[in-house]
């Protein structure tokens, strides 16, 4: 299936801020913050290979791409404004768990964002991102100079960081092979950092840098202490960083999965499906997040508790079958499910009829109901949908079990022409008839649809005057 890529926007702490978003909501999260001086478009490589099995978001900070750019004199330009700012972005779109893919400008936000909140980090993705201060390599010595005296050093730094050059050199880096490069990738930042008001808001973001330099340490114990799923994808041409950083993290993580790829600072530039490949390896690993969306629970023994004969263990059993299962099903499943998930019971119309003997079945069946609606009521916040699904007689394997396992075909197709009789639609019900309903209250053709109990039965209990055995 085909997920085409959404450009959208959104108010954060007052500014409209822009994403782009694609894949199913109920797939696993990948959260891509983008470097300098490039927006969510660089993922765009990524949307292409990844949007069939991973839901991605990939925003525009504020000063970037299509989000506002505030004034400079009336809005802070640094790493900690805009973690705060990616935080309440993701809690605005119901985001409670992902993986965080952080390149260049992402790992300073990303960092903070993990540090502030690590209960919603599945796993982290760094490509050319630097953690380490000996990572930042020769070429920062007129940006340390900036950090020592801004006033002196500004006019050099701009020439250091937002030249045509040095633009040019984060795609290209020191790949022999620049034709394999689309010169429109740095003449577009380029033309994008010589706007109005850019060089201000890029100089001022970048004089905060220094506070990453300070916070390192602390990424590193926490990455230490955590030892979080960690994979570093890295450029082999990349000349913004030194080469030594790919190896620093796995000092910290010894598990970390490290990558040299065939690109350089921006490495998808070349190396795009290595790269989706690895993220693909990597986040369905078999040390990775077991990737729960929807839920599918069909605990169920009809048995036989007629008024004024039943023990109380059979009955019982059925209750402790048909609604313990069920619930607890769920209940050990619900922590593991994606956000935007999908949770279906299967039911019965048993809850409806009235049939002697099954007062324990038919009272499970109707509990389901009231069930699902307090669970969908639990569930809300993280947007996971629960339904329940009715069947009536359907033609499956248990028709030819217990009592009828030896009818005859005459006394097997009496039984299939009676219950066919009791249906509007004249017909008794196939599995493929409760499948498609499944798949339809799984799908996000029911996005919309929550807490209802969506019957099967051809009519049976909704319209039983219209059963051919009464319509005279």
């Amino acid at each position: 299936m085909s997920y085409p890529t959404f450009y959208r926007t959104i108010q954060i702490n007052g500014l409209s801020l822009f994403y782009r978003e694609a894949g199913p909501k109920d797939a696993p999260t990948l959260l891509l913050l983008h470097g300098l001086p490039s927006s969510s478009r660089m993922f765009e490589p990524l949307f292409a290979r990844l949007a069939d099995r991973y839901h991605l978001v990939a925003p525009d900070y504020p000063g970037f791409g299509h989000s506002d750019w505030p004034d400079p004199r009336k809005f802070a330009y640094t790493f900690d404004h805009y973690a705060e700012i990616m935080n309440h972005f993701t809690e605005a779109l119901g985001i409670s768990r992902y993986t965080l893919y952080m390149q260049d400008y992402g790992g300073p936000v990303g960092f903070r964002m993990a540090l502030a909140h690590p209960e919603r980090i599945g796993a982290l993705i760094v490509q050319d991102a630097v953690a380490h201060n000996e990572g930042l390599g020769a070429n920062w010595k007129t940006r340390r100079a900036f950090w020592a005296d801004r006033a002196a050093n500004e006019s050099a730094l701009r020439m250091n960081l937002l030249s045509l050059e040095t633009t040019r050199t984060r795609h290209v880096g020191n790949d022999p092979n620049v034709e394999r490069y689309n010169p429109d990738l740095w003449t577009d930042e380029f033309y994008f950092l010589n706007q109005p008001g850019q060089g201000e808001i890029q100089v001022d973001l970048f004089y905060d840098y220094r506070t990453n330099v300070d916070a390192y340490p602390k990424w590193q114990a926490w990455m230490r202490e955590k030892q979080p799923r960690l994979l570093v994808i890295w450029g082999k041409y990349e000349l913004s960083f030194d080469a030594s950083e790919p190896e620093a993290y796995r000092r910290d993580v010894p598990k970390a999965e490290v990558h040299i790829v065939d690109g350089g600072h921006f490495a998808l530039d070349t190396a795009a499906d290595e790269i989706a490949s690895l993220v693909r390896a990597f986040v369905t690993s078999s040390g990775g997040e077991l990737e729960v969306r929807r839920i599918f629970a069909n605990a169920g023994i009809s048995g036989i508790t007629p008024t004024g004969t039943t023990d109380e263990a059979i009955f019982e059993k059925v209750v402790h079958t048909n609604l313990n299962g069920a619930f607890f099903t769920v209940n050990s499943a619900a922590p593991l499910m994606n956000d935007n998930g999908s949770i279906i019971f299967n039911g019965s119309v048993q809850n409806y009829l009235g049939q002697p003997g099954l007062a324990a079945y038919a009272a499970t069946k109707g509990g389901l109901v009231s069930m699902a609606r307090s669970i969908a009521a639990d569930l809300a916040s993280r947007k996971i949908r629960v339904n329940v699904v009715a069947p009536g007689a359907t033609k499956t394997p248990i028709w030819k079990r217990g009592p009828r396992a030896n009818a005859t075909q005459e006394e097997s197709a009496k039984l299939s022409d009676f219950f066919s009789s009791t249906v509007p639609l004249g017909r008794w019900g196939e599995p493929e008839d409760l499948a498609k309903a499944v798949l339809f209250l799984a799908s996000d053709d029911s996005s919309y649809i929550n807490a209802v109990e969506l019957i099967v039965d051809g009519g049976l209990t909704g319209a039983p005057f219209g059963a051919p055995i009464l319509r005279g």
